[in-house]
């Protein structure tokens, strides 16, 4: 009898044992950490114009000019390489964190700087030393939850908030004798949707894809992003995260235009716990 039990036992065991192994590897797949706090480094890129809506009324201030120059309105062109923006950067400050409880997530990312430098425009044969002063803060934050749930893949939908700002400023004589100046500017507050997907080839590694939309009006205003990374866990409270990354916008209310997109590589790093 109890040579039986014994056997019933260790067969019970058997059976058991592969369920418990396999349980064990989808606990040891998902993350420890629950919060991620980070800064981080984005070899950035930008391109983007800046005009007056071609009914803007001419402020008040602002002397006619000459007969010469060409019919146009006041434009700003930016193209800069990471080169030319980090010779130009005068502040920055990049930031970014999520926050995972069971299948609840909640992210958020701060971009800010302040670029200063020469600007190209219409008048550019006509004017020299033209400076500008370009100021650009996007503070996006969003909450979600994951829709898919497995050992090695997670999709989340994710909804939220986007604040982007931007300011543009910019200074010059024409001809030596006409103050030249202009200055674009504009605020909002908009919801996105965002989904993202998370593929973990083994504990401590994933390879992130992530995109969002908002707001909704493109003929006024409109923002896209783009990214993919790669997270890499350093021992259990530490991550670097490098990755590529693209900010699409344009903003055309309070008769001024800005349409232009910030993109390049980044590499985040920071704590986890």
């Amino acid at each position: 009898m109890l040579q039986k039990i014994i056997l019933i036992f260790s067969a019970t065991l058997l059976l058991l044992s592969p369920i418990s192994s396999m349980g064990q590897e989808k606990k040891s797949a998902d993350p420890e950490w629950k919060i991620r706090v980070g800064v981080y480094l984005w070899l950035l890129n930008i391109q983007g114009q800046s005009e007056d809506a071609p009914d803007a009324p001419a402020p008040p201030t602002q002397p006619p000019p000459p007969s010469n120059l060409p019919e146009t309105q006041p434009r700003f062109d930016i193209d800069l390489s990471f080169q030319e923006v980090f010779n130009k950067i005068k502040f920055a400050f990049l930031t970014s964190g999520e926050y995972r409880l069971n299948r609840v997530v909640g992210t958020y990312d701060l971009v800010t700087f302040i670029l200063e430098g020469k600007a190209i425009t219409p008048y550019q044969v006509l004017a020299e030393d033209v400076q500008y002063r370009f100021a650009f803060t996007f503070l996006e934050a969003t909450c979600g939850y994951e829709m898919v749930d497995k050992e090695k893949v997670k999709f989340d939908a994710l909804l939220g908030l986007r604040l982007l700002y931007f300011d543009i400023q910019g200074q010059t004589k024409i001809l030596n004798q006409w103050e030249f100046g202009v200055q674009r500017s504009n605020t909002w507050l908009d919801p996105i949707i965002g989904v993202r997907l998370i593929y973990i080839p083994k504990p401590g590694i994933e390879f992130v894809g992530y995109t969002d939309v908002g707001p909704f009006n493109p003929s006024n205003q409109f923002a896209y992003q783009i990214s993919i990374a790669a997270n890499f866990s350093i021992g259990k409270h530490f991550y670097i995260s490098p990755g590529w990354r693209q900010l699409r916008l344009r903003s055309a209310v309070r008769s001024a235009i800005y349409d232009g997109r910030f993109y390049g590589p980044f590499v985040r790093f920071g704590v986890q716990f």
